[in-house]
Order: C-alpha cells, then structure tokens, then sequence
C-alpha cells in the first residue's frame, strides 16, 4: 500500500517562476540570434542570380542556344537589358576603379581630392555629357558604355605610348652602354699598342747601347 500511494502521488510541477525564467532565456536566445542574422543581413550586398538550363538532357558539355535564349525571354532578361540600355544607367563603377584605371593620363588632380572628386574630374575632362552620368557615395552611374570602352581606348593608347617611351629609353640606355665599353675598349687597345711600342723603342735603345 505505500509503494502504491506514492506511484499515485502527482509529479511535483515547476514554479511559475522558473517557467517563465526559462521561457525568457529561450526568447532571449532567440532575438540574440535573430539580431545577428540581421546585422549580417545588413553587412552584404544582395545579388540575384538567375541560373539557365543548357540543355533538356542534362548532359556536360551540350549547349542549346535556342533553349537558352527561350528561357532569357521568357525570364524577361532580354526586355530588362533592353530597358536599363534604352533608359537607365546601365554601367556602374566605383569610383576607386576609375581613379586607379585612368589616373594615370588625367592632369589637375591632387592628393587632397578624395576619389569622387578624382573621378568626376576623369569625367568630366573626357567629354561625359552632365546628363550622361549619375554620381552616387560610391560608385559613378554611366548611361552609355561606349563612355567605358573610350575612357579604356584612351586608357591603352597612353599605356602603349608610355611602354613605346621605355622601350626608347631602354634602347638609348644600351645604345650608349654599348658605346661606352667600345670606346673603354679602344683606349685599351692604344694603351696596349703604346705600350708594346714604347718597349721596343727600349729594346732598340739597349741594343744601340751594346753596339
């Protein structure tokens, strides 16, 4: 009788205070957490990727062009390059880039500028229209990108012509290297030469002596 009235005795319940306690910790945990996937929310930049199928086989290596364009239709690819083309600002730069690009033949920039001063100089002292581009904190808004390919075009002609300039440079430097060590090597040879003809002169002068 008394094992069976302590198996019927009711389980001891928790107090309301360690369930709301724990309750608060589980909650508490979980805006912890949730706040931290905020913050790294916050911290990226969002991106969307559209993924195409190559072909309906599914094999490596196979492309099927009509499959794909299809599929750029009917996505609304081709419309949305078409619309950023027609209206928007389709070329975006930052303006680190540009300044680090096209530094380099741009005159009238200091250190004192920060690097939108600098591109938006870049800019416009190559003939950018004001309503061609769009200045944003980061990065600079191109409407055309044939803007781009110029600045790049310019870009590769001073390139060219400053590697024309060092080779030049490099093949003047070892054309007067190599002046150099000819005439080193002619004063050699007279030095020589005089020499071997002042010693005959003395070998001469000790066989006068002796007669």
């Amino acid at each position: 009788k008394q094992r069976l009235n302590q198996t019927r005795e009711p389980a001891s319940t928790p107090k309301a205070g360690e369930k709301v306690g724990r309750q608060t910790t589980i909650l508490t945990s979980f805006r912890g957490q949730l706040d931290a996937l905020m913050l790294t929310l916050h911290s990226t930049r969002m991106h969307f990727v559209r993924c195409l199928k190559p072909n309906s086989a599914g094999q490596a290596g196979l492309l099927d062009e009509k499959r794909l364009i299809s599929q750029l239709h009917c996505g609304g690819i081709l419309q949305l390059v078409q619309l950023r083309r027609t209206t928007g600002f389709q070329c975006r730069l930052p303006y680190s880039i540009i300044v680090g690009m096209y530094l380099v033949w741009v005159e009238g920039l200091d250190d004192t500028m920060t690097d939108k001063e600098k591109a938006l100089h870049i800019i416009q002292t190559n003939g950018v229209m004001p309503g061609e581009f769009q200045a944003g904190n980061t990065m600079l808004f191109l409407r055309r990108s044939d803007v781009v390919q110029a600045l790049g075009d310019k870009y590769m002609e001073v390139v060219q012509a400053r590697e024309a300039t060092e080779r030049k440079r490099r093949a003047e430097e070892e054309r007067l290297e190599a002046e150099r060590q000819l005439e080193e090597e002619r004063a050699r040879l007279e030095e020589a030469e005089a020499k071997r003809q002042a010693d005959l002169a003395e070998k001469k002068r000790l066989e006068d002596e002796q007669k």
